[in-house]
Order: structure tokens, then sequence, then C-alpha cells
């Protein structure tokens, strides 16, 4: 689950560059003329939005191609796993028929029925363990994802409110009694470096990336339990064909 680690910082980095970008847009102008601040203010938060606006759009493309990718992914590894277990059949079905070729007696091809039996449901159980483990882990992953999806969406829209509460804010003080263009700037750029530094306190945590590493520890022992259920059911199997055989 690389991808999901990797995409979850690389947004939240790029999220913060863009977000920087409208406290750089409101930088002092180099003339003299300071009621040019209030007059450009509505422009330069126009484009301000606008750079917001374009970055979410570049983001959910981005998760587009993610979940494509995985899905190309997940069916590789189905894939895989379809072609190993034909080829794990073939070669238990070889090995079967030996065994079932050796008994002679009626006895002894009933032991090997009941040996084969035993080893078909052992194999069958392990697989269905297998698969279902792979099912949860993948359903907790795309949970995950969507939950950390829809949060950076959260961040991005609360950033959007919060810039235009400071944006609208500063143009209902510009042309104000007792006010100059300077102050203005000044403390509408202190609100958005305080905006930008909210978001990057909320950004610290990653839920999805410790919930895939559960996840993946979970299938991993979900998978160890089914490898000691199949070799117990194996190992009783075979004591049992045994006994059968030596008895005879």
């Amino acid at each position: 689950m690389k991808l999901i680690s990797n995409l979850s910082r690389g947004a939240a980095l790029a999220v913060a560059g863009t977000l920087l970008l409208p406290a750089v847009t409101f930088a002092a102008p180099k003339t003299d003329k300071q009621s040019g601040f209030c007059k450009g203010l509505a422009a330069r938060a126009a484009a301000a939005q606008d750079q917001t606006n374009n970055f979410e759009a570049k983001v959910k493309q981005t998760w587009a191609t993610q979940d494509q990718t995985q899905a190309v992914q997940a069916q590789s590894v189905d894939s895989a796993v379809a072609s190993q277990r034909a080829e794990a059949d073939t070669k238990l079905e070889t090995e079967l028929a030996k065994v079932e070729a050796a008994a002679t007696t009626n006895s002894q091809k009933q032991a090997v029925a009941t040996y084969r039996a035993a080893v078909k449901k052992a194999v069958a159980d392990r697989r269905a363990a297998y698969d279902a483990a792979r099912q949860t882990f993948r359903a907790g992953v795309s949970a995950a994802t969507q939950s950390q999806r829809q949060s950076a969406l959260n961040k991005i829209a609360a950033y959007k409110a919060s810039s235009a509460e400071a944006l609208a804010s500063a143009s209902s003080t510009c042309g104000s009694a007792g006010t100059t263009d300077a102050s203005i700037r000044s403390n509408l750029k202190a609100a958005l470096k305080e905006n930008h530094q909210d978001f990057k306190a909320q950004e610290k945590t990653k839920p999805a990336g410790q919930q895939v590493k559960s996840l993946a520890q979970a299938r991993k022992d979900a998978f160890k339990a089914a490898d000691d259920a199949f070799n117990k059911a194996m190992a009783a199997a075979h004591d049992q064909l045994k006994a059968a055989l030596t008895n005879e």
C-alpha cells in the first residue's frame, strides 16, 4: 500500500505548497500607491480561489488514477493466485493418483478415498481462509482510503472558507477610517498564515497509513493461522492413512 502512503504524503505537501500561494499573492506592491492593494483585492482573491480549485481537481484526478492502478494490481494478484492454484492442483492429483494406484484391497482403497477427501478439504479450507483475509484487507484499505480522501477534501473546504472569511474581512476594512493598506495587508497575511498553519497541524496525523499497517498485519496473521490449520489437517490425514494401511 505504498501508493496510498505516497499519495497521502505527496498530496499533503502539494496542498501545503498551494495554500501558501494566497499569502504570496498578497505581498506588498512595489509602488507607494497603497490604495492599489484594496483595489486589486477582489481580482487577487479570485485568482487564489482558482488556484485552490485547480489543485483540488488535480488531487481528484490523481485519486482516480490511483484507483485504476490498484484495480490492475489486485487483478494481477488474483490471476497469479489462480495460476498457482491450478498448477498445485495438477501436482496434487498426480500424487493422489500414485497413492490410489498403490491401493489393492477394498479397505486400502477406502482408506485412500478418505485420505483424498481430507486432503481436498484441507486445501479448500486454506484457500477460502486466504481469500477471506485478502478480501478483508482490500475492503479495509478501501474504507481507510476513502476516509482519508474525505478528510483531505474537508481540509481544503475549511481552508477555502477560512480564506474567504479573511478576505471578506480585509475587503470590508478597506476605506474604513483609521486604516491603511499596510495594516490591512499585514492583518490579511497573518490570517492566511494562521490558516495554513492550522492546515499543516491537521495534516501531521495520517490515520490511513496506520490503518493499512494494522490491516496488513491482520492479513498476515490470518494467512499464518490458515497455514497452521492446513498443516495440522494434513498431518492428521497422513497419520490416519498410515494407520489404515499398517493395519491391513
